[in-house]
């Protein structure tokens, strides 16, 4: 099953993936992994990684780092493990940003990506930030971003079984109402 939550800043959306991915490997007995994709640029991205690593500790998870390539994680997960994805919005900024000028066709190499990972699991709950609320005008560069990451979500969200949206720390239920209400 591949699960998609969506949801702004501090919704709630990435702690709600971790119950979520807990529930669904003691259910299953399968092997659960955490995903990360955030590529550590200072002290401050230190610091949060380690203080995530640490609001962890005790879940299950065993955590992978891939900040550019997720589906290499086939070769350590296994096909009946439940892994988490910890966001699809930082790893398209690290593809779509890593050289210059920017690569606007990554959302459709990690689209791709993302496929081939979540069909060789038994679960994918992944996660991604909504980031298309708020008035304010940016750069094209980060416009042209916002549009990629928009059209990476629909399609994944086409491809998903269950997408929920996170709001306040609670989960709205956008498709797959019958297997989100067999996850309660």
């Amino acid at each position: 099953m591949r699960i998609l939550i969506c949801g702004g800043s501090k919704s709630g959306k990435s702690l709600q993936a971790q119950r979520i991915a807990v529930g669904l490997s003691r259910q299953s007995t399968a092997p659960l992994y955490y995903l990360a994709t955030m590529q550590p640029a200072d002290p401050e991205d230190q610091a949060r990684i380690s203080r995530h690593l640490h609001e962890r500790q005790g879940w299950g998870f065993e955590t992978l780092e891939y900040p550019f390539d997720i589906q290499l994680a086939l070769t350590i997960c296994l096909p009946a493990a439940v892994v988490m994805i910890d966001c699809m919005t930082t790893l398209l900024a690290n593809a779509t940003f890593r050289n210059w000028p920017p690569d606007w066709q990554s959302g459709d190499r990690l689209f791709d990506q993302w496929q081939t990972l979540s069909s060789g699991l038994l679960h994918s709950v992944t996660v991604s930030n909504d980031v298309f609320c708020d008035a304010h005008c940016f750069a094209a560069e980060t416009e042209h971003y916002r549009a990629l990451l928009g059209r990476l979500h629909c399609r994944m969200a086409e491809a998903a079984d269950l997408v929920l949206e996170a709001q306040f720390g609670q989960l709205i239920c956008h498709k797959g109402s019958n297997l989100w209400e067999a996850l309660l």
